[in-house]
């Protein structure tokens, strides 16, 4: 009988020990995740931040771009304004470059046919 009573209490003794083991090893095991969630949350924290961050600079240069293209148009507007200008203001010259060549024309043959009158005429 006392044998078995020596068994038992060491069987408990066993029992305990092991339940202790394994109560410890769990507590271990959820410090670790624990520290793990810790972890991960930052670093979720962290790339979100990054991408907040990537979704402003994004908005920045797209608005950049905007504004760069408004300005090109506006640019090219205003050179082709320019050309149109340029190609009326080229015909202008070349209608009153032709009036002077025909005036100049009209005075010429106005000058030989005054010099071909006798002087009596003059």
């Amino acid at each position: 009988g006392a044998l078995d009573v020596d068994n038992g209490e060491t069987l408990s003794a066993n029992a305990l020990a092991r339940l202790l083991a394994m109560e410890e090893e769990r507590n271990i095991l959820r410090n670790e995740l624990e520290c793990q969630r810790v972890h991960s949350q930052a670093k979720c924290d962290q790339e979100q931040q990054q991408y907040v961050m990537v979704v402003t600079q994004l908005k920045e240069e797209e608005a950049m771009a905007e504004k760069d293209q408004n300005l090109v148009r506006t640019v090219e507007a205003k050179l082709m304004q320019k050309q149109r200008d340029f190609i009326q203001l080229r015909r202008e010259l070349d209608q009153a470059e032709d009036r002077l060549d025909k005036e100049a024309a009209n005075a010429k043959s106005v000058r030989r046919a005054t010099s071909v009158l006798p002087a009596c005429l003059l």
